[in-house]
């Protein structure tokens, strides 16, 4: 995997890779990581290597107690009538609380199944995946997830589809009501409380099922191509409008998403994945100050980062 060394945006650390040797082995005895994720993941460090092994371990270790989303080595297949179907291969990362990480990568490569392991739907075939250091092996309710499609309820308004994960769990309705009408507000969707799915535009859609994700307060949100079935001027200002709500709230945010621009947009780094059985290829750093524009888009500095992103993905074949 190709790592990059920069100052974060989100921690404030820089990245690097570290050689194997005394300190590193120093440090994931005492952090108590296994080699696998030894193989894959980033070392994260306030300086570059110059410390004694004591200090290095103690910077590393801080700044891992900030890593809510962890993935070790995952590899996930399906058994077909004609043979084995490897999806993912060896997929290892980190996503550090509240940061903001974008997927991109070849249609069918896996992306979504990622997600739905992350989110405990499916089951790996090896490897784990720890959330605040506990293994994910089951849906949680501090995950929220965004499909492709909004997924509404057609018979039910759009204050009582965002209520509905509140109504599941006991919720009373005055209190639902109250914390339906706030995520209402912040989506951009305050007046459209009593309209029904159908009446609503795609990108209004999406607002209602983001609403809904949120409704639990969720330490990380999910978000599997929630644009990719808008035009293009919807998508651009539901990514505005995504940003907007992201920096409200500072969610740890996941996102899969095709569009080069959009995840170069949005993250704080995008991660590029391969053809099936899908790895990650490169970790490419997004260090465009925030808060970001459309305009942005327009920058001498974001045109350099799509080609960067570009170049990896013709390099491996992926456009």
């Amino acid at each position: 995997m190709v790592t990059e060394a920069n100052s974060s945006p989100v921690n404030c650390r820089i990245v690097i890779r570290r050689a194997q040797g005394e300190q590193s082995l120093t440090f994931y005895a005492s952090c108590g990581l296994s080699h696998t994720y030894e193989r894959q993941v980033c070392m994260i460090a306030r300086t570059m290597p110059a410390l004694d092994d004591r200090r290095w371990t103690e910077e590393v270790a801080a700044a891992l107690s900030e890593t809510l989303l962890r993935v070790e080595d995952l590899h996930i297949g399906y058994r077909q009538p004609r043979g084995w179907l490897s999806v993912l291969d060896e997929v290892s990362f980190y996503v550090f609380e509240g940061e903001f990480v974008c997927f991109v990568g070849p249609s069918g490569c896996g992306k979504t199944t990622l997600l739905r392991l992350v989110a405990g739907l499916e089951q790996p075939t090896s490897g784990r995946v720890y959330l605040d250091g506990e293994e994910v092996r089951n849906p949680r309710r501090d995950v929220g997830l965004v499909f492709q499609e909004p997924t509404l309820m057609a018979w039910r308004t759009v204050q009582q589809n965002v209520m509905l994960p509140l109504e599941l769990n006991g919720c009373r309705r005055g209190e639902a009501c109250y914390q339906a009408q706030a995520l209402l507000d912040l989506v951009g969707l305050a007046g459209f409380e009593d309209a029904y799915p159908a009446q609503l535009s795609g990108g209004m859609a999406q607002r209602v099922a983001l609403a809904r994700a949120l409704i639990h307060d969720p330490r990380l949100l999910l978000l599997d191509e929630p644009f990719g079935a808008l035009d293009a001027m919807t998508r651009e200002r539901m990514s505005q409008e995504l940003l907007r709500i992201w920096g409200a709230r500072r969610k740890t945010v996941l996102m899969v998403t095709h569009s080069v621009n959009e995840a170069v947009l949005l993250a704080d780094r995008v991660l590029v994945l391969s053809q099936r059985p899908a790895s990650i290829k490169a970790e490419i750093a997004i260090d465009l100050p925030r808060p970001r524009q459309l305009e942005t888009m327009e920058t001498p500095a974001f045109v350099a980062l799509t080609h960067r992103v570009r170049e990896v993905l013709s390099r491996e074949g992926l456009v």
